[in-house]
């Protein structure tokens, strides 16, 4: 069965950190792309490394939407979203 990916933006703080972790905690894979790596987000990459992949990055510029794009094609492909 596969498992759900998400491409979340704005996960580094508040009401999108608190989703961020319900996603998580719900077993979904997560490519989060924000503007500032926060500590949170690299305490949770720990906690979930087969889950969860960070990006930094601003989402009001195209090319850095792009990459957030293919790294979740990336993911997609390689681990099947099957973690």
């Amino acid at each position: 069965m596969l498992t759900p990916l998400v491409e979340f933006q704005g996960g580094s703080r508040g009401l999108g950190l608190s989703t961020l972790i319900i996603l998580l905690q719900s077993g979904i894979n997560v490519v989060s792309l924000s503007r500032t790596r926060t500590s949170e987000l690299d305490d949770l990459a720990i906690q979930y490394p087969e889950q969860l992949l960070v990006l930094q990055g601003d989402v009001a510029k195209d090319e850095e939407n792009k990459v957030s794009s293919r790294a979740s094609c990336e993911e997609m492909t390689t681990s099947g979203s099957s973690s």
